[in-house]
């Protein structure tokens, strides 16, 4: 695993994106995310008399994100669904708990938007450390593909690839009822977009296996490495590595399309020059 921290590309603008998506990722951790609420708290999901109680944290999950089993089916996910989540069973879509009551068929959120859900995913993220590595990445390689993109182009393709990988982590898991979320799949497909424009630019970088040592080289080198390691389990066991995938890929595929959209720029005419004629 290789953090960067600084790359030597040059870029010609502010990055007004970039830094606009790092802010509201950070605004939405701090401000909407109850991540500095009190865990032993409780609240209740559900329908009365059936309703689930879940500490502030999870409910908000289950209220807000993409969940694989919701955005396959277009509907939110029932009671006896979680409760068989609760009892260790991840892929329980479509199931019911074998002592099931009246209330396991009804949804847990009955008003959720599945597919607003799937979207606003990328943006909610699950620990400090979580959106910390995220941001880091978005920072060190995101100035250099919006400076090449544009902002308007490059602000559709984040979201674009965020889409994908959500998208690539659902087909993957079809079944699972387990809440995802992160901006991980929209920067891998920044990722896949400084791989195929800049594969030669030198980053530095900390690499923190076997032991820690910092290092200028390649981009295409931890990039690689980044990807290959979403198919070992290295990669962590509740990380989405098929959202990482998707969006690297989505990144990969769509930045020749999107070099092809960019207009070249336009030259002014030169003035007419004298024409000479040599008589002989």
């Amino acid at each position: 695993m290789a953090l960067p921290l600084k790359d030597n590309l040059p870029t010609r603008r502010i990055a007004i994106t970039t830094l606009s998506l790092i802010l509201i990722n950070l605004a939405i951790w701090l401000l909407w995310q109850p991540t500095l609420q009190d865990p032993n708290q409780l609240v209740e999901l559900g329908p009365p008399g059936e309703a689930i109680e879940l500490s502030p944290a999870e409910a908000f999950l289950f209220t807000n994100t993409g969940i694989p089993c919701e955005l396959l089916t277009g509907r939110p996910l029932t009671v006896g669904e979680v409760r068989l989540l609760e009892s260790g069973d991840g892929d329980s879509c479509g199931k019911s708990p074998k002592i099931a009551t009246e209330g396991d068929s009804l949804p847990l959120v009955p008003n959720k938007n599945v597919y607003l859900a799937g979207f606003l995913t990328m943006f909610f993220h699950a620990s400090f450390a979580h959106i910390f590595g995220n941001m880091l990445f978005l920072f060190i390689l995101g100035n250099n593909v919006e400076d090449r993109f544009g902002h308007l182009r490059y602000l559709a393709f984040y979201l674009l690839c965020g889409i994908a990988a959500t998208a690539g982590h659902a087909l993957a898991n079809p079944d699972s009822v387990v809440p995802t979320l992160g901006a991980s799949g929209a920067v891998g497909g920044v990722m896949g977009a400084f791989f195929v424009l800049f594969p030669l630019a030198r980053i530095f970088s900390v690499v923190l296996l076997p032991l820690p040592f910092t290092a200028y080289m390649p981009a295409w080198i931890p990039l690689v490495i980044w990807f290959a390691m979403q198919f070992t389990p290295l990669v962590g066991e509740h990380v989405a590595a098929w959202a990482h995938i998707g969006g690297f890929i989505a990144g990969v595929l769509l930045t020749p399309l999107v070099i092809m959209s960019i207009r070249p720029m336009r030259l002014d005419p030169e003035p007419p020059q004298p024409v000479f004629v040599n008589a002989y």
